[in-house]
């Protein structure tokens, strides 16, 4: 066997699949959920993960919003988790790029060095699971009232609905330097990292009203903050 096949399978070895703005999803009971709400692209894509010692793995790959993983085909035709996402500079499927902070971050804009990216996460609403004929029971923690979901197009992942589900999408900003330091897109973070416009950035806040919140509204701040 190759090395390279040999550290691939060390990299990519089995981890089980586990349970701003913001998309809401009702789910009803056994329903199966659409692929697309789930993943990040419309189907597993061959990409390369550029590993920080180095070295780079190719694998079928895909970014999964409900369990916040990134996950690969084996060559049985498993869908796994990546096992230890640390050992990851970043990954690049087509033209999408993600990095790993504490999470996967989807890049979404560059400007010189410094990346905008983003963190996408479905996550089910506390206290909305619904009873029958529309009507709401309270769900309390919720996370402990269902065991499987599972999925139009890639399998069961360990979450089944008994009752009706609701999530949403939450999404969160990141901005990186070129060294891949991402830390949570907000005035601090452009201030330090602009540290010598201070000032500036802080006026330009203030009076255009940036809402961190907004795609648009963070990548015009980068613009000006590079000029």
């Amino acid at each position: 066997m190759r090395p390279s096949i040999i550290f691939l399978i060390a990299l990519f070895s089995v981890a089980r699949l586990q349970a701003q703005e913001e998309e809401v999803y009702t789910v009803k009971a056994h329903q199966l959920i659409p692929s697309k709400v789930i993943y990040a692209l419309p189907g597993f894509t061959v990409g390369t993960a550029f590993l920080r010692d180095g070295t780079t793995a190719r694998q079928p790959l895909n970014y999964n919003y409900l369990t916040g993983e990134m996950q690969f085909i084996n060559r049985g035709g498993d869908t796994l988790a990546i096992a230890d996402p640390g050992t990851i500079k970043y990954i690049a499927i087509d033209t999408a790029v993600f990095y790993y902070e504490k999470g996967f971050l989807k890049q979404v804009f560059i400007v010189d060095s410094f990346k905008l990216a983003e963190r996408q996460v479905l996550t089910q609403l506390p206290g909305k699971i619904a009873g029958g004929y529309g009507t709401g029971n309270e769900g309390g923690d919720g996370a402990q009232q269902f065991g499987n979901v599972t999925t139009e197009a890639f399998g069961t992942q360990h979450l089944r609905a008994d009752k009706d589900i609701s999530f949403k999408k939450v999404v969160t900003y990141y901005l990186g330097d070129r060294f891949n330091l991402f830390l949570r897109a907000d005035k601090s973070t452009f201030t330090h990292f602009f540290s010598k416009k201070k000032a500036l950035v802080e006026q330009y806040i203030r009076e255009h009203n940036v809402n961190f919140k907004n795609k648009l509204d963070l990548q015009k701040l980068l613009q000006f903050c590079v000029m």
